[in-house]
């Protein structure tokens, strides 16, 4: 009993020095304080796919089974559509904020490695993206040459009529974007179109 009674004196003089150190406020919010976000990994897949990948849910299948997933977490495509089943920005980066992402795969305000865990990539803004107007990605990728499929425009909208048709066409007259996995401009989301009879990787982002 002796010992019990000891120790819930030593709890209330540890809380109540804590509290007449700092106001309440001041101790409430350090308590409540949340550690930062851990950083997500990207990866592109071995698999290599042609532009009819059965839409952004194929893509993320492709993810889920891929066997250069780095963990057992769940990632998904960063690919987007013209119908609005994956969507980063409606308007250039994002002017209207994070309201305009759909099923977007990037989380805002978030860092990102690579798939060894540990070599930076980017920290995203408040609307879930890298604003490349306002610098280069802190690493590439990956460091490959391994292009992948996108469909976005440098400025993170959907790139116009080069999506592989909304990535159910592999027909050579059709044509995707693709970002390039070893460049830290806004090249590493959309590096050019080519025609959909291309075979691309899929670039995955831990969820």
């Amino acid at each position: 009993m002796r010992r019990k009674a000891r120790a819930t004196l030593c709890i209330a003089f540890v809380l109540a020095s804590a509290c007449s150190r700092y106001p309440a406020p001041t101790y409430m919010a350090m308590a409540l304080l949340a550690p930062p976000a851990a950083s997500k990994r990207l990866f592109t897949t071995t698999t290599v796919t042609l532009g009819s990948i059965a839409g952004v849910a194929g893509a993320d299948s492709i993810c889920a089974s891929d066997t250069a997933r780095p963990t057992a977490a769940v990632y998904k495509a960063l690919i987007v559509d013209s119908v609005g089943n994956r969507r980063a920005c409606a308007t250039s980066n994002c002017s209207g904020g994070i309201s305009e992402n759909i099923s977007w795969v990037l989380r805002p305000n978030q860092a990102y490695v690579r798939a060894d865990g540990s070599t930076p990539v980017m920290q995203t803004n408040s609307a879930g993206i890298f604003d490349f107007n306002l610098g280069n990605l802190t690493n590439s990728i990956d460091g490959t040459t391994n292009r992948f499929w996108t469909g976005l425009a440098t400025d993170w909208t959907v790139a116009a009529a080069t999506h592989c048709s909304d990535w159910t066409s592999s027909s050579g007259v059709v044509n995707g974007e693709r970002g390039f996995p070893n460049n830290v401009t806004a090249a590493a989301i959309s590096s050019g179109a080519v025609a959909c009879n291309a075979a691309r990787a899929i670039l995955c982002v831990e969820q």
